[in-house]
C-alpha cells in the first residue's frame, strides 16, 4: 500500500527527473528546500542523515518496485483500449487483450490485498482500488461506445438521406 506521506514525494521526484530533466543532486537540493513537504528518506549514505542526497534520489528512481503498479494499470488500460478499438471496428476482441485484461486485473487485486493490513476490513479496503479502476474504466468505455454508435448511425442516416435527394456528380478524369 502506498505511503500517503512519502508517495507524493516519489511522484515529485519522477516529475523533476522526467519532465524538468534535473540531475539527482538538483532534485535533492529542491527537496531539501521544504523538508516538511518532502520528508527525508532512510539514509543511503550514513553521512547524509536528515537531508536528501543525490544517491537517495537515485535509489528511488532505480527501484523497480515503483514501476510495477504503473505496468499493471497500464496493461489494463492498453488492453481495454484495444478491446474498444476492435469493438468500434466491428471485430471481436481476440484472446490476447482479454487475457491481458484479466491478468492485469488479477495482478492488481492480488498485489493490493497482499500489501493490506491482515484484517478482513483492511483487505476489502485494499481490494477496492482494483475494482474501482476496472469498473470506472468500463463505464467510460461504454459511454464512448454508445456515443460512437450514435454518431455512426447519424452519419449513415445522413448519407442515405442525401443520396436519395440528388444524383452524385460524375467523376472527373484528369489527363
Amino acid at each position: 500500500m502506498p505511503d500517503p506521506v512519502r508517495g507524493p514525494v516519489v511522484t515529485r521526484i519522477y516529475q523533476l527527473r522526467a519532465v524538468d530533466r534535473l540531475s539527482y543532486d538538483s532534485i535533492a537540493d529542491r527537496l531539501n528546500t521544504d523538508p516538511a513537504t518532502n520528508p527525508v528518506p532512510e539514509p543511503v549514505d550514513p553521512r547524509a542523515v536528515g537531508r536528501w542526497t543525490g544517491s537517495a534520489v537515485r535509489e528511488i528512481l532505480c527501484n523497480p518496485n515503483a514501476l510495477i503498479p504503473l505496468s499493471v494499470d497500464g496493461m489494463i488500460v492498453a488492453s481495454s483500449m484495444t478491446l474498444l478499438a476492435d469493438s468500434r471496428a466491428g471485430r471481436s476482441g481476440g484472446v490476447l487483450p482479454w487475457t491481458l485484461l484479466a491478468a492485469g486485473s488479477a495482478a492488481s487485486l492480488v498485489a493490493n490485498v497482499a500489501a493490506a493490513e491482515p484484517t478482513a476490513y483492511g483487505r476489502v479496503i485494499a481490494a477496492w482500488p482494483s475494482f474501482a479502476l476496472i469498473g470506472a474504466y468500463e463505464l467510460l468505455m461504454r459511454q464512448i461506445r454508445s456515443q460512437a454508435t450514435a454518431a455512426d448511425h447519424a452519419t449513415a442516416c445522413a448519407t442515405t438521406a442525401g443520396s436519395d435527394l440528388a444524383p452524385s456528380p460524375p467523376a472527373q478524369v484528369r489527363r
